[in-house]
């Protein structure tokens, strides 16, 4: 960002966090370091509002797990009605931009409402039912992998922008020659979005063996050794 580059030549970003709201980033696991936070999206001509779950009593759901406290009605019309000029509004998982999509006609708000990642493939009901009634109306999807991206072309509205951001890995740090004295690769995790199809083929040209914690099975192992590919369904021992 130039020094010359004024709050005009950015665009304008409301973030919709699952994160609670905390005096100080220190007073909380989850909390997140806005500042530092806004200073790098700045960095790169976004200037980055976060909105995070309201507590009680303005929010009755703030003490459940952070898919349900996102459910929050107040700070959706705090968005709708404070940041009615801004650029995009971005809902981190889905239950955060429910009551903004489902309101927005009623309050005449008219910036594109986006979602970053999704918990495709989740068997709770409550998840389902949410994307159910989301996935129609947002307008766009920022998505770390493409199995998230191939299920939302199917489950988006006409028009929709879809796109795979990935994880922003630092693949050198994170090399393997970091790490070889480890026995085996894990995974954990039952939605579609682990995308074990992409682990499998990486693995098909290594001697590296897997263990993969879910009842979750790839539609082709055959290119594994035997042995090499080991399927868990039951609790794991520390």
């Amino acid at each position: 960002m130039k020094p010359q580059d004024t709050d005009r030549d950015l665009l304008n970003v409301v973030f919709l966090t699952p994160i609670e709201r905390a005096e100080a980033p220190s007073e909380s696991e989850d909390a997140i370091d806005e500042q530092k936070l806004s200073h790098e999206l700045q960095r790169l001509g976004v200037k980055a509002t976060f909105l995070t779950p309201y507590n009680v009593p303005l929010n009755p759901l703030s003490g459940w797990n952070f898919f349900i406290r996102s459910l929050d009605l107040a700070r959706a019309l705090v968005v709708m009605l404070r940041y009615r000029r801004c650029d995009a509004v971005i809902s981190i998982f889905e239950s955060g931009g429910l009551f903004v999509l489902l309101l927005r006609r009623l309050f005449f708000f008219r910036p594109p409402v986006m979602l970053w990642d999704a918990s495709i493939g989740n068997a709770w009901r409550v998840v389902r039912m949410i994307q159910d009634r989301t996935f129609s109306r947002y307008d766009r999807f920022l998505m770390l992998t493409s199995s998230q991206v191939e299920y939302l072309q199917r489950r988006a509205k006409p028009g929709a922008v879809i796109r795979q951001i990935g994880y922003q890995v630092d693949e050198d740090f994170f090399h393997p020659r970091f790490n070889r004295e480890e026995e085996y690769v894990l995974t954990v995790g039952d939605d579609e979005s682990r995308d074990f199809e992409t682990l499998v083929a990486a693995l098909t040209d290594t001697a590296v063996p897997a263990v993969l914690k879910t009842r979750w099975v790839p539609s082709s192992t055959s290119a594994i050794e035997e042995g090499q590919l080991r399927f868990v369904a039951d609790r794991l021992a520390d």
